[in-house]
């Protein structure tokens, strides 16, 4: 069974929206069940039969959503990291690595030192079930301990882009020797003449194992700046207007 999962303006469209699903799936002979939302308002409107279990007591539960466990009360994403202490192989390595799903690269300065392990591992000639020297082992160790930190780790979900906000997207991209990257703010400006400035995503890389030069690996991560913004204002460009997309490759 698949979930609907969507996001509008204000608690009155997010009514009717809701209000439509429901009239178009029971055409079809479908009942929704299991709402959830961040607007109280709504969920009064729904009986507690067809709502998530979570959202029959106002508390701070979450659930999942695309991966990340979504906290109605504060509309706040988190992260749940469930760590098994194993040791240190490059099948275990990749098995966690693996785990973590981070459909929006929040997470990219984590992910990414594990890859660089599994990228060493792999330059070593280690087997997958071989246990690498003690060093590398200690960083797994390290590793997988402070992994659990990650759940004290959450980010606004709202990042102040309404359906008549004019956004300009700003992107950064960096290389080294080991890996690239790149990340997107969108900086929006109020009425009121606030700005405000929220991190959209990112995304990297571990550098190929053919060695490649500094400007060709500046080179890599401009064009994965370029991609991830162009999905970006794709995705953004149906509800607001775009302003400008300025880049820097770093």
């Amino acid at each position: 069974m698949d979930d609907i999962c969507s996001s509008v303006s204000s608690e009155s469209v997010a009514i009717e929206l809701q209000a439509q699903l429901v009239a178009m799936f029971k055409t079809g002979g479908f009942e929704l069940s299991k709402w959830a939302s961040n607007s109280s308002a709504l969920l009064s409107r729904i009986p507690d039969e067809d709502k998530l279990e979570s959202c029959l007591s106002w508390d701070d539960s979450s659930f999942k959503v695309l991966g990340l466990s979504w906290h109605p009360v504060t509309d706040t994403f988190a992260y749940e990291v469930n760590v098994k202490s194993t040791e240190c192989t490059k099948r275990n390595v990749l098995k966690l690595t693996a785990s973590i799903f981070d459909v929006l690269g929040l997470l990219a300065p984590v992910t990414l030192y594990a890859n660089l392990l599994i990228k060493h591992l792999w330059q070593q000639n280690i087997g997958w079930d071989e246990k690498p020297p003690e060093h590398i082992q200690n960083v797994w160790r390290v590793f997988q301990q402070e992994l659990t930190l990650l759940s004290s780790l959450s980010f606004r979900r709202h990042i102040d882009v309404f359906s008549d906000s004019v956004v300009t997207l700003v992107g950064f991209g960096d290389a080294s020797e080991k890996a690239y990257a790149c990340v997107i703010y969108s900086v929006v400006k109020s009425p009121q003449g606030d700005v405000m400035t929220n991190l959209v995503c990112a995304k990297s890389k571990v550098s190929p194992l053919k060695t490649l030069s500094i400007p060709r690996l500046e080179l890599c991560a401009a064009l994965l700046l370029s991609k991830l913004i162009k999905l970006v204002a794709d995705t953004y460009s149906p509800r607001v207007k775009i302003n400008k997309i300025p880049s820097v490759s770093l």
